[in-house]
């Protein structure tokens, strides 16, 4: 009987190890980037901005934002999310001269946008 205990704690000892050696090497791969490294969250400051849709051009893939007296332009890309009333819809839905609200984040002197949000007038 001792010897079936023996076994059985040696099975829950070694269980417990490489479950804190798992652990251990998850928790270590998120902190254990190098100094330099940043993501794109780090080095980026996600804005918002509200202002009248200028334009969408879809080939270039930019947009234009009139904000009081100035036009800002912003890249779209395929992760960019065109929001009407709460649902995804294509860019071409979204009409020009409308106000939005756009997220984006600066890089440089590019501006991307993630998210356009559009609230269908009354």
């Amino acid at each position: 009987m001792s010897k079936l205990l023996k076994i059985i704690v040696l099975i829950i000892v070694l269980f417990f190890l490489a479950s804190f050696l798992l652990y251990r090497m998850h928790t270590g791969r998120a902190s254990s980037r190098p100094a330099g490294s940043h993501t794109a969250a780090e080095e980026h400051e996600v804005m918002m901005i509200h202002g009248n849709l200028d334009h969408i051009d879809s080939h270039s893939k930019t947009l234009s934002l009139k904000d009081n007296a100035q036009t800002l332009e912003f890249v779209i890309d395929n992760t960019t999310m065109f929001v009407k009333d709460g649902q995804v819809v294509e860019p071409a839905e979204i009409t020009s001269g409308r106000e939005v609200a756009i997220r984006y984040t600066r890089s440089g002197n590019i501006n991307t946008a993630h998210y356009v949000f559009y609230a269908h007038a009354e």
